[in-house]
């Protein structure tokens, strides 16, 4: 006899707030012949039976799906598993923050106000991080050799990665080759040559990642 798939079709929930949609499904599962001693056993009949998958689509709905799932066994029961999968309206098989590949980003736009003697330089932006030596020119704003304040605009651009623990040591190593280095084409909208890397900061959020 196959295992047998039960959903207890009463546990359905649908939930919108803030544009955000979630969702759960339950299952009970069990196999006569052949018990069911191990959540892997159950992991195995994802897809299968009417057990969900992740990434499949929640019924009746167009963009809401399989996310999560918890395995736990029935207690007083003969290898009875119960199966609740969480749904939510995010593309299937997207990475999730604790995942390995996940990536995200941010970017501050500011100004501040800082001293100089010229405004308009003429000197052009190095692409390899090497200084020019050539007279950057400009217009004097200076008060009798006393620098005047002038708007400068900052842009801080912040890309955070979550990466198997094994990596880190190559990671490292380019890291500290690559601080100081400009852009050697245009980075989020940035032209060529107008991004310094100042470096980066690791830490362990699990034992591999």
């Amino acid at each position: 006899m196959a295992a047998t798939v039960i959903e207890d079709r009463e546990t359905r929930s649908l939930n919108f707030a803030t544009g955000r949609t979630t969702a759960t499904r339950r299952f009970h599962v069990f196999d006569d012949a052949v018990a069911l001693t191990t959540p892997a056993a159950v992991f195995a009949l994802f897809g299968t039976n009417g057990l969900p998958q992740e990434g499949d689509l929640f019924p009746g709905e167009s963009e809401v799906y399989a996310t999560g799932f918890t395995i736990d066994l029935v207690p007083e029961s003969r290898n009875v598993w119960q199966v609740t999968f969480t749904y939510e309206n995010t593309e299937p098989g997207a990475v999730q923050p604790l995942e390995v590949g996940y990536v995200e980003f941010s970017i501050d736009y500011a100004f501040e106000f800082r001293d100089f003697y010229r405004v308009n330089p003429g000197l052009a932006i190095p692409t390899n991080g090497t200084p020019t030596l050539t007279d950057v020119a400009g217009t004097r704003i200076d008060a009798a050799g006393e620098p005047l304040s002038a708007k400068v605009n900052i842009s801080t651009i912040t890309i955070t990665e979550t990466v198997s623990t094994e990596s880190v040591e190559d990671r490292s190593a380019k890291i500290r080759l690559l601080r100081g280095r400009r852009n050697n084409a245009v980075f989020y909208g940035a032209p060529l040559g107008q991004v310094a890397y100042q470096g980066a900061s690791a830490r362990r959020i699990a034992l591999d990642k």
